[in-house]
């Protein structure tokens, strides 16, 4: 839904001490996420919005067969700043909602990655995945907590598939959130694990609590703004499927980070499949109070 030659069409909702802004250009994936006027979201192009995807295959799910699909709420590959705007192939959002600190939102997803070459690029080449949908709930503000977000992902399929992977959600932030930690909350171990982080040198940071509780943190480099991004997981027997979260930094080829919310080898059926995850921004040692918030309040 390109709304003639407007680059956005905004949606806000507000909570929490939360300022959030979904585009409904790019099927209605988030692209501000405001807390102390301190901006995280990096939009550099659709695929980094904060969102929800995911990826399958003709081979039974098996990782690596080719050729791979990547449906995804925002918009493909041609959503860089520097594409002309008729060129720009954001998903059709169909719902978009607001009450109170409550915002939903579903799009038609295009794939990402389909078509691949310049050769393709014009307004009508798309994969356009008919009868499905991916979008969101998201609740700011989530149980009294403030600065918290449940963020609700929903996959309405035309037809039952097994993801090898999905995202549920992931984001990328801008370039000064440079530090990575993990937090197995119910152990209480907490861990910076910047180090060697860079993916331009092939690395993303794989990681799940042993617990089944807990999340992933990226922050400035004094910690005075952070977003973390908790889930129950499938370890400890929790029946989640969640499977683990990634990290990964960009500091030369992107200049940005990003977290994930992830599931491998997921079974999606024909119909509504949805995942909960949880958003907590602020400070690092309030990301972390945070953490232990949710965890106490039972989120999953």
């Amino acid at each position: 839904m390109r709304y003639r030659t407007n680059p956005t069409a905004l949606q806000a909702v507000s909570g929490g001490g939360l300022n959030v802004q979904s585009d409904l250009v790019a099927g209605g994936a988030v692209a501000s996420w405001r807390w102390n006027n301190i901006e995280f979201i990096n939009t550099a192009d659709y695929g980094r919005y904060l969102q929800a995807d995911i990826f399958f295959n003709d081979a039974g799910g098996v990782e690596g067969a080719a050729p791979t699909f990547n449906p995804i709420e925002a918009g493909d590959v041609f959503t860089s700043g520097s594409d002309p705007l008729l060129y720009r192939h954001g998903a059709p959002c169909v719902l978009a909602n607001v009450s109170g600190g409550v915002q939903q939102t579903r799009a038609v997803p295009l794939d990402f990655l389909l078509p691949q070459t310049p050769l393709d690029k014009d307004i009508n080449s798309v994969r356009l995945y008919h009868g499905s949908q991916i979008g969101k709930d998201l609740t700011l503000g989530w149980n009294g907590l403030s600065q918290v977000a449940q963020y609700r992902t929903v996959f309405a399929l035309a037809a039952s598939i097994t993801a090898f992977d999905v995202e549920v959600p992931t984001a990328y932030l801008n370039s000064q959130f440079n530090r990575f930690w993990t937090f197995d909350v119910a152990n209480n171990v907490f861990a910076e694990v910047t180090s060697g982080l860079n993916w331009c040198n092939g690395e993303e940071y794989q990681w799940f609590p042993a617990s089944g509780r807990g999340g992933v943190i990226i922050s400035t480099s004094d910690g005075a703004a952070a977003m973390g991004a908790y889930a129950v997981t499938s370890h400890a027997n929790t029946g989640s499927k969640v499977t683990r979260f990634t990290l990964t930094h960009f500091p030369t080829c992107g200049d940005c980070s990003k977290w994930a919310v992830r599931g491998s080898m997921v079974p999606l059926a024909q119909g509504e499949n949805s995942f909960n995850a949880y958003i907590a921004t602020g400070t690092l040692d309030q990301a972390k109070s945070l953490m232990q918030a949710l965890y106490t309040a039972g989120a999953s």
